[in-house]
Order: C-alpha cells, then sequence, then structure tokens
C-alpha cells in the first residue's frame, strides 16, 4: 500500500514535472522567435554614400548591397537619430531591394532634410530586415554627411591656369576663405563642357568661374544644366573678357539681365588695378539688380544661388589679383548670406503656429445654445401647461415632454458639431509650378486625438517623405526599432507609418514627387516701382485662385479672386516688406486672431508654398481649396489646399 502511494505520487510530479518543462520550452520557443535573427557579417555587405539635393531641402543616400547568401528579398532601412538634449528622436526610412546570390545591387534611400536638422553631426544606422521586417543585420554608418573641409570651383576659360591665383594666394598666404561661416580650403577644376550635364560633378563644384570663353560654343543643355545649378545655390563669377558679349547672350536673359555697353581703359583708378590700366567694361543691369557690394563688382540673387560679374577680365595680367582674389570670397560670402533668404529655417514654433491656424477653431457657438435652453425651459413650463390644458389634454404631458427633450437634445447636437474631437484629421497643401517642371512638393499636417500609431498611404511617384521638423516629444531610451516615424517604399506604394508618444499628438510631414502635373500656364510680368509693385498676371490655368501671392524684389502683395482665363492688373500701390516665409506665417496668424479663420487658412498654405519657393526674388503663387485627396487610407480626415506658381 504504501508503495503505491509512493508510486502515485512519483507518477504525479513527474506530470507536473513534464508540464513545466513543456511550458519553458514553449516560452523559449516564443521569446527566441520574437528575437532579432543576426546574420553572420559574412551574409551582407553594405555601404554608403550621402549627398544632399535640390537646395539642400532632400538627402539622398545610396545603399551598396553585396549578397554572399542565398536570393535576397527584403528590405533596407535607414535609421536617422538626431541627439537633443538628453533624448533621442529616431526616424526611419525604408526601400525594398532584392538581391541575387553573390550579386550587389545599389538603391537610394531618399528623404526631406528635417528643418534644422545637423547631418553632419546626426547618427546613421542601416539595417537588413526580410520581407517580414525581422532585422537580420545592422550596420553602423559614420559621418555618412560629412562636410568636405575643401569647397571647388569650377573653372570655364581658355587659358584655366590663369585663374589658379584665386586659390593659391590670398592675404595671409594659406589658401583659405571664409565663405558661408565656414573656413574652406578652395580647389580649382577645369571644367569640360562634358562635366557640366555630370550631376556628381556639379554637386560637388561652390562656384564656377566664366572668363575668356566664349559660352555660346556649348550645348543647349550644358548651359541650362549651369542655369538651373545657380537656381539650386550655385554662385557663378563672370568676368568680363575678350568673349563677354557671348558669355551673356548665351544664357538667359531672365537670367542674365545683363548687357555690355562698351569696354574702356581704366587708366585713372581702379579699386583691384595693380598700376591702373586693366581693361573695364561699362555693364547694363536688369531690374533684378539687388545691391553692389564692391566697387567694380555687380551682385545679384538667382533663384538660391546667385552671379557676380566682375566689369573687367579676371586674366588681365593687370590686376590685382591677390587682393581681388581676397575681396571676391569675403564680399561674396557676405552678400549672399544677407541677401538671399535660402537658408531661412521655419522654427517649430512658426510651423506649429501655421498648423493652428490650419486647423481653424471648433467653436462653440454659446449664444445659440443659450437661447435654444431659454426656449426650451419656457416651451416645457408654462406654455406646454397651457397648451395642454386649453385642450384638456393635461394628461398628455407625460408623453410631450419626451417629445420635445428629444427634439431639442437633437437641435443642441445640431449646434454643436463643429465642437467634436476628430479622432483623426489631416491639413494637405500642394505646391506644384504650373507648366510641370521641378518637383512637387506636399506638406501634410497631421492630427491625432489618441496614442495609437497610425498609417497613411502616399502616391507611388513620391520620391522622397518623412517628418518636416524635430518634433517636442522625443523617444527617450530609443532603441532599433522604436522609431517616431518610418516611411517605407515597397511594391504596393509609399507609406509613412507615425507613432505619437501622447494623445492629441501634431505630424508635420513632407513628400516630394519629380514628375508633376501639368496645370497650365501662371504668366507674370512685374517691375517694382517707388509706390510697389506693377504689372500684369495671367492666370491661364484651370483653376479660380481665392488668393494670389505675388512676391518682387523683397515686397510682396495679396491679390483676391483672380479666376481662369483672367487677368490682373497690378496698380503699384502698396508696399508690404518681404524677407521670408516668417513674414506671412505672422500674417495667417494675425488673421486667425481676428477671426477670419478661411483667409486665414489660405493664408498659412501661401506661407508653406512661400517656404518651398524661399530663394526667388520674384514668383506669384495662386492658392485654392482643392477636392484632389493627397492621402489614402481608413479613418482619414483631409482638408486640401492647391498651390500653383510660377517663378523667375
Amino acid at each position: 500500500m504504501l508503495k503505491s502511494r509512493e508510486r502515485n505520487k512519483g507518477f504525479f510530479f513527474g506530470k507536473v514535472w513534464s508540464a513545466l518543462m513543456a511550458g519553458l520550452l514553449i516560452v523559449i520557443t516564443c521569446v527566441s522567435a520574437a528575437l532579432p535573427v543576426h546574420a553572420g557579417d559574412e551574409d551582407y555587405d553594405v555601404s554608403a554614400t550621402g549627398k544632399l539635393t535640390d537646395g539642400g531641402k532632400t538627402a539622398n543616400v545610396v545603399v551598396s548591397l553585396t549578397n554572399h547568401g542565398d536570393d535576397f528579398g527584403g528590405y533596407l532601412r535607414l535609421c536617422v537619430t538626431e541627439k537633443y538634449s538628453h533624448n533621442e528622436h529616431l526616424n526611419a526610412y525604408e526601400c525594398y531591394i532584392a538581391v541575387a546570390e553573390e550579386e550587389t545591387e545599389n538603391v537610394t534611400i531618399s528623404f526631406p532634410v528635417i528643418e534644422g536638422m545637423d547631418l553632419e553631426n546626426a547618427t546613421f544606422e542601416v539595417q537588413i530586415l526580410n520581407e517580414k521586417k525581422t532585422p537580420l543585420q545592422y550596420e553602423k554608418l559614420y559621418k555618412l554627411f560629412d562636410a568636405d573641409a575643401s569647397s571647388h570651383i569650377g573653372i570655364l576659360c581658355d587659358d584655366p591656369s590663369a585663374l589658379d591665383y584665386l586659390v593659391n594666394y590670398n592675404s595671409s598666404a594659406y589658401g583659405y576663405y571664409s565663405y558661408g561661416n565656414n573656413d574652406r580650403k578652395w580647389e580649382s577644376q577645369a571644367l569640360m563642357p562634358s562635366e557640366l550635364t555630370d550631376e556628381i560633378t556639379l554637386n560637388t563644384i561652390s562656384m564656377i568661374v566664366i572668363d575668356d570663353y566664349d559660352v555660346s560654343s556649348l550645348k543647349k543643355e550644358e548651359i541650362t544644366e549651369i542655369e538651373e545649378w545657380v537656381k539650386e545655390g550655385g554662385i557663378l563669377v563672370i568676368g568680363t573678357g575678350e568673349n563677354g558679349d557671348e558669355t551673356f547672350d548665351a544664357f538667359d536673359q531672365q537670367m542674365m539681365e545683363a548687357t555690355l555697353a562698351s569696354r574702356m581703359p581704366y587708366d585713372d583708378y581702379s579699386y583691384y588695378a595693380n598700376n591702373g590700366y586693366i581693361m573695364f567694361s561699362d555693364i547694363n543691369y536688369g531690374s533684378s539688380y539687388v545691391q553692389n557690394m564692391a566697387r567694380d563688382a555687380r551682385m545679384k540673387t538667382v533663384g538660391r544661388g546667385g552671379i557676380v560679374l566682375a566689369q573687367f577680365s579676371l586674366t588681365d595680367p593687370d590686376l590685382d589679383r591677390p587682393y581681388f582674389a581676397g575681396d571676391l570670397f569675403s564680399t561674396t560670402s557676405s552678400f549672399f548670406s544677407t541677401a538671399n533668404v535660402k537658408n531661412y529655417v521655419l522654427s517649430d514654433y512658426e510651423l506649429k503656429r501655421i498648423f493652428g491656424v490650419m486647423q481653424g477653431q471648433a467653436k462653440l457657438n454659446a449664444g445659440l445654445l443659450s437661447a435654444i435652453v431659454v426656449i426650451y425651459v419656457i416651451l416645457v413650463g408654462p406654455i406646454l401647461y397651457l397648451v395642454l390644458k386649453k385642450f384638456d389634454k393635461r394628461e398628455k404631458i407625460w408623453y410631450a415632454v419626451p417629445i420635445m427633450s428629444f427634439v431639442f437634445v437633437l437641435l443642441v447636437f445640431i449646434a454643436s458639431r463643429g465642437f467634436t474631437v476628430r479622432n483623426r484629421m489631416f491639413e494637405t497643401i500642394r505646391v506644384a509650378k504650373a507648366d510641370g517642371t521641378g518637383q512637387e512638393a506636399d506638406y501634410i499636417f497631421g492630427f491625432s486625438a489618441s496614442q495609437k500609431p497610425w498609417t497613411i498611404t502616399l502616391d507611388d511617384d513620391m520620391t522622397t517623405a518623412g517628418p518636416l521638423l524635430l518634433e517636442d516629444n522625443y523617444l527617450d531610451n530609443a532603441s532599433n526599432d522604436q522609431f517616431h516615424c518610418l516611411t517605407s517604399r515597397n511594391p504596393k506604394g509609399v507609406q509613412i507609418q507615425y507613432r505619437p508618444t501622447q494623445v492629441f499628438e501634431s505630424a508635420y510631414l513632407k513628400s516630394r514627387q519629380p514628375n508633376p502635373d501639368e496645370y497650365g500656364a501662371l504668366e507674370y510680368e512685374l517691375e517694382l516701382k517707388r509706390s510697389g509693385i506693377t504689372g500684369t498676371i495671367d492666370n491661364d490655368t484651370d483653376y479660380d485662385f481665392d488668393y494670389v501671392l505675388v512676391v518682387c524684389d523683397g515686397y510682396y502683395q495679396i491679390i483676391p479672386d483672380l479666376e481662369s482665363g483672367d487677368q490682373y492688373t497690378l496698380s503699384g500701390y502698396g508696399r508690404n516688406s518681404y524677407s521670408n516665409p516668417g513674414d506671412l506665417a505672422a500674417f495667417a496668424r494675425k488673421l486667425y486672431d481676428q477671426e477670419d479663420y478661411r483667409y486665414a487658412k489660405l493664408m498659412a498654405a501661401l506661407t508653406m508654398a512661400a517656404h518651398e519657393l524661399q530663394g526667388e526674388s520674384s514668383f506669384v503663387v495662386g492658392v485654392t481649396s482643392s477636392k484632389e485627396k493627397i492621402l489614402q487610407g481608413v479613418g482619414n480626415s483631409e482638408e486640401s489646399f492647391l498651390c500653383i506658381y510660377a517663378a523667375k
């Protein structure tokens, strides 16, 4: 009997032990499945290079993946970590890639540069993930956008060596010049015409110098590349040598706006002459001329870059070359840092105020609700009683009161609809050039009442998408998968996943596509006079604009109601100073405070369009409400605005 009891006891403990081991095995299996699997370094080789384009607004990271294993299909995820105080803010951008065994594939991961972000000091990591988004390998990247200590001058000259003094001499004889608030060592590079259409070459050059060179001998596409390079932030320096006429005439006259009137020896005094005998030129300049920063050099902004015109040949042997070289860099830096607004960054504060304007105001109509309550009390009280008494139907009060209560509750609901809290809403602003050139930019302002992550789907043609600014809500102890915002490009399209860190959080996003639609023609001729902006604007698009923003040489004007097919003539009255998009942001907020909500929203949309066009000396932008939805997805409340512009 005792042995039987012991056998039963042993059998019981055996079953318990087996159950515990089975449970432990299940837990270990589940935990192991949840943990990332790290492949060995021999499976994949990763390298990456980064560069900025689009005037520094777009970051492009070319990732090269070599596969030493089986055929691979999955994702490359670029994680960008920006430190702020003691916290880290983590955003991620990923792209699908397929690489055969022992093959190498390149993929470009592009994203909009976050306002105020320091890419040179940000931390980068590339993650290799399978199709189920399980991490397989991590690769740290260091100094992906490391600033080049040297800046390059591209030289177009029949004798390029005659311009070597631009980098070989200065007052301290070290070859260093302060340009753009950075001390850089300048290096010269003689350009071949074929290199002008090479995107890599132009991206490594900060300044192009042309002297004694027949630019008209270049192909049209080569000249166009120089013009676009200037508009995107390059500095073009032109000396009026023997081929000055051919140089001026070869470029777009709306960009150059200059001609040579005459040539003469300047034998009295010259700012840069060694002995007073350098050959001088008289330059006729157009209306976009901004300021004469140096006595014998003219400077003007063009787009995000600019042009410097010297009234003499830069290869002239009588030129005081060391003095001119040092003055060229110092005055050019000073002029373009003050005259050009290309570096203006909308602050977090300004963007949030703009977003507040875009949201409008869900205002409770207190007066109407008070009137409804008073009427309800009067009707349900003495009036209802007297009416029922007159018809001797006082017993019906048990039916009449509930019915009237229901009716008045319904009225209260209708009166307070604008005060309801929506779970998720978006305001979208599309900025596009009328003729379909350039890139469309979409500004997306999102708002969510809950803390649950959400996803939106964008157009398949988008090349860049991601956050516009660094949020206040930084992620503490950021890990490899705790991203704040993830942009994913896969065979199904482009998606943005956003992870709020608190309720009622706002998201500020931006996306771009390189192949925009054509909207027609928006043409203008403007001139700034003492009393204001004069000229005409022709709206040959299919849209009726609620308002048109006109910017010309540091001043702006707002035109109301420009319908499709109409022309507007500016009379030249009114001068509103314009230095950067922040001026319009303040104006939009002022309208909001005055409870002119519709006008405030339209001005906020124009503010973002002006932010996209900052650096252009003159442009017009028409804005209208749009029925076109930029976002896709369930549960998204979206209000859209379309800004169509033209710029010269």
